[in-house]
């Protein structure tokens, strides 16, 4: 007769007790849900909450609930506060959905609810719709799920009025004292901040158009500033801190509430060319001259690691929120680097001859926009090696492609050149199949740099008399400064879509 498991014995012939089983880790979450008393589109959930296993005892659930119950009554509570939003109605007290004279119970159905719950959640979801028939709290989950994912796209650039913008820049700056090498706007879209080869970072409050000038000197690190060009900024999420590097390889941390230097990171054997936050976190990349992608976190004033692939200097970032960073380099490739799992795919521009990619910007999580010397635009998808569509000699032939923007999950890009060919808007068609011009907003010199404001209020350009990284042409009648033009958009308010639409 075989022993129970907890009798066998071992080879002293002591008998072994069977391991008492551990309790799983109770995971932390935050809140999963919201007040949905502005309407449909402020009325979220939590996803992961719905999902998973757990339950935590600071959730504030019942004593001994199970972690489906739990997930149920979230639910529930989730739909009747999308419901009220949508219909303008009260919840029922209990918080549980529409009672009596809140209109139409949730709870109440064909059949009886006891027994299996078989899709109650499901149930309750599709017993909620608007007054002329259709699911409106399953279309709000559906936006909710594609906003999380990153996978939407929202058409703004069918409503630009080319003649407004072809009117001139609605304001602009020119504390450069030397060519504006790049820009970048923050995530609150009211401070515009720019990098020249005057050593110097110009702060832009466009509140109350006030400009600050925070200054480097050639040569002269005593001062506290760059030593030389800076080639590139970035704004961090948290409105408190900015980055900025350049020709002296070192990468300045700022804070805006001081205009002060807070700490310098070092490591990068040569210039750093480009600047990229990871959207949502304080995780910073960075690429250079050495042809290395080195990923920093502010917070914690750390260097994190490198990751390697470029055969020539890395000339353009981009990041989202996913672990992924998209980079531009004279090797004439395009890569996307994936962080967490250390590959990169490669991928090359149009034309007919390999050319240096100056400049990349991501569209959504999926797609990206590249620009090359050869003067072509190309738009790639992360699952194709090949570009779904692309434009070659955007700006006229013969004329490089300096800076490319894309106004985040919309279908709105933005290329510069140099000799005077301005700033262009293009329009992406629905699957990535076209590219279409918007608008040519004039202006003298080189378009260096491009930046668009997340709402869409606006887009920015950082110009002067001469490339950024050389000086193989000039411009003398140019001025060094940054332009703005106001667009009139409201991702806000915009339709949302799915990317594949």
């Amino acid at each position: 007769r075989k022993r129970p498991r907890s009798e066998k014995q071992d080879a002293s012939g002591s008998k072994k007790s069977a391991k008492p089983e551990r309790p799983k880790k109770r995971a932390k979450r935050d809140e999963a849900l919201e007040s949905a008393s502005s309407g449909s589109d402020n009325a979220r959930v939590d996803f992961k909450l719905l999902q998973t296993d757990a339950v935590g005892d600071d959730d504030g659930l019942a004593t001994g609930e199970t972690a489906y119950a739990a997930r149920k009554r979230l639910a529930k509570q989730y739909l009747a506060s999308m419901d009220a939003a949508l219909h303008g109605r009260r919840s029922r007290p209990d918080g549980i959905g529409p009672g009596r004279g809140y209109g139409p119970d949730l709870l109440s159905g064909s059949g009886s609810q006891s027994g299996s719950d078989r899709d109650e959640v499901g149930l309750l979801s599709h017993r909620v719709s608007d007054r002329r028939g259709g699911d409106a709290v399953g279309e709000a989950l559906r936006k909710e799920a594609m906003r999380a994912s990153g996978r939407f796209q929202q058409r703004v650039a069918g409503s630009l009025s080319a003649a407004a913008l072809g009117a001139g820049p609605s304001s602009s700056h020119f504390k450069h004292k030397l060519p504006a090498t790049c820009v970048a706007v923050n995530a609150a879209a009211d401070t515009v901040v720019s990098g020249g080869k005057d050593c110097c970072i110009v702060r832009w409050d466009l509140g109350s158009d006030t400009k600050t000038v925070l200054r480097g000197f050639r040569g002269r690190p005593e001062v506290g500033g760059h030593t030389g060009h800076v080639f590139a900024v970035a704004c961090a999420d948290d409105g408190q801190h900015m980055v900025s590097a350049g020709a002296d390889s070192l990468i300045r941390l700022w804070d805006l509430r001081t205009n002060s230097i807070v700490d310098t990171f070092t490591g990068h054997r040569g210039a750093v060319h480009a600047l990229a936050f990871r959207q949502g976190t304080q995780e910073l990349y960075s690429g250079g001259a050495d042809r290395v992608l080195k990923l920093w976190h502010i917070g914690d004033r750390a260097y994190i690691e490198s990751q390697f692939g470029h055969e020539g200097a890395i000339l353009g970032l981009d990041a989202l929120t996913r672990d992924r960073v998209v980079s531009a380099s004279d090797d004439t490739s395009v890569r996307v680097f994936k962080i967490t799992e250390q590959k990169n795919l490669q991928f090359k521009t149009a034309g007919p001859v390999p050319s240096a990619a100056e400049s990349v910007a991501l569209i959504n999580e999926a797609q990206f926009v590249a620009g090359a010397r050869d003067g072509g635009i190309s738009v790639f998808t992360s699952s194709k090696r090949k570009p779904l569509c692309s434009v070659a000699a955007a700006h006229g032939a013969g004329q490089w492609i300096t800076a490319v923007a894309a106004l985040r999950n919309t279908d709105l890009l933005a290329s510069g050149a140099g000799a005077n060919s301005g700033l262009k808007l293009w329009q992406l068609a629905p699957h990535a199949s076209a590219l279409t011009p918007v608008a040519d907003l004039a202006c003298r010199g080189f378009v260096n740099g491009i930046a668009f404001a997340r709402s869409g209020a606006f887009v920015v350009a950082a110009v002067g008399s001469e490339h950024r990284l050389g000086r193989w042409w000039r411009e003398p009648g140019a001025k060094n400064g940054v332009l703005l033009w106001r667009l009139g958009i409201d991702t806000n308010a915009a339709e949302v879509l799915d990317v594949d639409a």
